[in-house]
């Protein structure tokens, strides 16, 4: 109502939609802070879901800015399919993979169907897996062998109070070259980092 009158003051619109968000931000200013995160983690989960793979919020927000998307012939920027490429690992790569693989193989991730890729390939056994839960965006948790371990970004990893700061360097320089990070712990330890390929979803 604040917008309409301001117009019919004869205001332009930017100046009456300016004064309508403020008073929409002041009258209910926990509504709005919580919209955009929400907006973001439901938008990153379902581009999951989709087979596109969102490396952070704040890149979806730059998005808008882009007036030009480059793509070889084909579509694609990658083969389309994402990879295991690196292990940085705090344990022997072979337990990593067999915990990285257990806690996963309930996920529909396209990041979680790489770590069982690679799994299959190296003929890794993998543990039962009990209370499984995935949170869109972030990353998936589950209990083995009476022990929780959480499987996820470096936002997941925080939101649990687990101290990535031993691998934070080695993720640091895969995040550089383009590559996707996965962190892995038991209860509140990290226990390793690894590497996938950024996927990039193919556009007709």
């Amino acid at each position: 109502m604040v917008s309409i009158f301001w117009i019919l003051q004869g205001q332009s619109f930017e100046f009456a939609l300016s004064i309508g968000i403020a008073v929409l931000v002041i009258s209910c200013p926990c509504a709005l802070g919580l919209a955009t995160p929400v907006a973001i983690m439901v938008g990153t989960g379902k581009g999951a879901e989709k087979g596109i793979l969102i490396k952070s919020a704040e890149s979806l927000e730059l998005l808008h800015l882009t007036n030009t998307v480059v793509l070889d012939k084909t579509g694609t920027i990658t083969e389309g399919k994402p990879k295991v490429t690196n292990i940085f690992s705090l344990i022997s790569d072979e337990e990593l993979l067999k915990i990285a693989g257990s806690l996963e193989k309930k996920s529909e991730h396209p990041l979680a169907e790489a770590i069982l890729e690679k799994i299959k390939e190296d003929k890794i056994e993998l543990l039962e897996l009990e209370e499984f839960t995935s949170i869109s965006g972030r990353g998936v948790k589950g209990k083995i062998n009476n022990k929780y371990y959480f499987g996820g970004n470096s936002y997941f990893m925080k939101e649990n109070n687990i101290d990535i700061s031993k691998v934070e360097d080695n993720a640091n320089k895969f995040l550089e070259s383009g590559k996707t990070v996965l962190y892995f712990a038991k209860e509140n330890n990290i226990i390793r980092n690894n590497k996938c390929s950024r996927l990039y979803k193919r556009y007709k």
